[in-house]
């Protein structure tokens, strides 16, 4: 099975686990050496070549020192940290973008129930940009908010001359599996996630004029949300709303730092709102 390509990556993680799941132990080494020479400044010349055996890893040739004896069965480790997702953290790393959450293991067996810890997580209300009412995320989440809460602002006041009163979602933190894959966490137990509605927008300030382009409607307070404006409908205020929306969408899929997750009406189950989230690949369908 070839290797992927890179953006094939972050695009299918499926992909990218059968891929895995395919390699022994050597040709793994020379993966790993190969995605990672361009960060480290390496030359990918220095992955081990086909012929590559396990002799030449041994401990005793190269420290001077007999290899360690086999000990009895060393217990499976806890899910605090699976394989794929060491891959993905230690991929992540090393391009520079290192999350919190991304060792975290997210694989179940069949049947089994997802287990949530949410004492490490934190209430957030919104900064930049009020809440409708208040999330719990993980501490790592919460400063991607307050990133999305400033590209919302530039966006809103860039289409309509200021920013919304509010931001309407549909819940951040839940322990639960996700709805397509019922052995795969969702980054929802996790505190990772978060499914945005729309937004609400107050009057326009009188101290300010409005912008010139502005529909006269839109000077009194109005709302945006993703089920009834994503389409582009009839009225110009409905085409502002559409547009504002996909140059929100545009905005957040040009920026690497805020969400690596986003999810939108293109697909059928998110067709009333955007979900975002910081799974340790990245995956962009709006």
């Amino acid at each position: 099975m070839r290797l992927p390509r890179r953006a094939a990556l972050f695009f299918d993680v499926s992909t990218f686990d059968t891929y895995m799941k395919s390699l022994g132990s050597a040709a793994l080494v020379r993966v790993l050496v190969k995605c990672t020479a361009p960060f480290l400044s390496l030359s990918c010349a220095l992955a081990p070549s086909p012929g590559i055996s396990a002799t030449a890893l041994d401990p005793a040739q190269t420290t001077g020192q007999p290899a360690p004896q086999a000990t009895a069965e060393q217990p499976e480790p806890a899910r605090q940290e699976g394989w794929r997702e060491g891959l993905w953290a230690t991929w992540n790393s090393l391009r520079g973008d290192e999350y919190a959450l991304d060792a975290h293991g997210r694989f179940l067996e069949p049947g089994e129930r997802p287990e949530c810890d949410s004492e490490e997580l934190v209430r957030h209300g919104g900064q930049a940009l009020r809440y409708g009412s208040a999330v719990y995320v993980h501490p790592a989440f919460r400063e991607r908010l307050l990133r999305f809460e400033q590209v919302v602002t530039e966006v809103a006041e860039e289409v309509y001359g200021r920013a919304p009163t509010r931001l309407r979602h549909a819940g951040a933190f839940s322990c639960r599996s996700t709805r397509k894959r019922s052995t795969r966490l969702s980054e929802h137990a996790l505190g990772n996630a978060i499914d945005v509605m729309g937004f609400d927008f107050g009057a326009a300030p009188r101290k300010s004029p409005p912008l010139a382009s502005l529909p006269k409607a839109l000077r009194r307070p109005f709302q945006v949300r993703v089920a009834k404006h994503w389409h582009q409908g009839s009225s110009a205020e409905a085409a502002l709303h559409s547009h504002f929306l996909r140059m929100l969408a545009a905005r957040l899929e040009d920026r690497e730092d805020v969400f690596r997750v986003m999810i939108g009406p293109s697909q059928r189950d998110h067709h009333d709102h955007f979900h975002f989230d910081m799974s340790p690949w990245r995956y962009v369908r709006f």
